[in-house]
């Protein structure tokens, strides 16, 4: 295991003073060296708990960096000076223990950690799930009230649309007291009416093309022949263009 430091209190720098002087170095050589061994050990340890134990002499020696061969009066000094306890199990080092709050507490936070995010990920998923049906009902309403529209939209347009009664209604209204009514529908009429109206689909075109008929006094008969407009000449392939080029309105003098 890894922590986030190594810690070398008054007391342990006090022992570590008596075992430079055991081993003929400074303290800070012998300082140097403990925090070695300790390091070795911890990382040596598991990641739940700390193992101070050390089953042979020439592993303590090379953890603390001093020659194997003088792996045994090592040993002997250090268990002299404190830092190493001869048990029934081999060989324990001491100073240790002050880091097992450090790992119990790391511990914690890592499964605190671990089940938050078990947690998450239940709730994530269940979210998407939530989400994934919520984005599929908001994409079936909205194709649905698209299709709606559109289907009214249609209709709409469908109603709106001008048939050739329609334009015998309008001719109808608009006509005033001077053009002929618009009566029958023949086969013939209503085929050029429907041919008129896929040119110009609009009724608010053919109401302006009818009322500039009923305003123009050459339509309403003021002519040398006396000749008048009539449905049968309002359907005819050149006379919605004519009027709407005002080739009949009244000619001021």
């Amino acid at each position: 295991m890894r922590i986030p430091f190594l810690q070398v209190d008054q007391s342990a720098w006090d022992r570590a003073s008596v075992l430079a002087a055991l081993l003929g170095i400074s303290e800070y050589e012998a300082a140097g060296r403990l925090l070695r061994l300790w390091r070795w050990a911890l990382e040596a340890s598991p990641d739940d708990h700390v193992n101070a134990h050390v089953a042979r002499t020439e592993v303590l020696a090379a953890a603390f960096g001093w020659p194997i061969d003088a792996h045994e009066s090592l040993t002997a000094t250090m268990i002299e000076a404190g830092f190493v306890a001869q048990t029934d199990s081999g060989l324990r080092i001491r100073g240790l223990s002050r880091y097992s709050g450090v790992v119990s507490r790391r511990n914690k936070e890592r499964k605190r950690l671990r089940k938050a995010m078990r947690n998450r990920r239940v709730t994530d998923a269940g979210n998407c799930v939530t989400d994934a049906s919520q984005v599929g009902q908001t994409q079936t309403q909205t194709q649905t009230q698209k299709e709606e529209e559109d289907s009214l939209s249609a209709g709409a347009d469908q109603a709106n649309r001008p048939t050739p009664e329609k334009l015998r209604r309008l001719w109808n209204e608009l006509r005033g007291c001077w053009l002929p009514e618009w009566q029958g529908m023949s086969s013939q009429r209503k085929k050029a009416a429907e041919a008129r109206l896929r040119e110009r689909p609009e009724a608010s075109d053919w109401g302006k093309i009818i009322s500039k008929i009923a305003a123009s006094p050459f339509c309403r008969g003021e002519n040398e022949r006396g000749w008048r407009a009539s449905p049968d000449w309002l359907l005819r392939p050149d006379t919605a263009d004519r009027v709407l080029e005002c080739k009949y309105d009244r000619k001021d003098s």
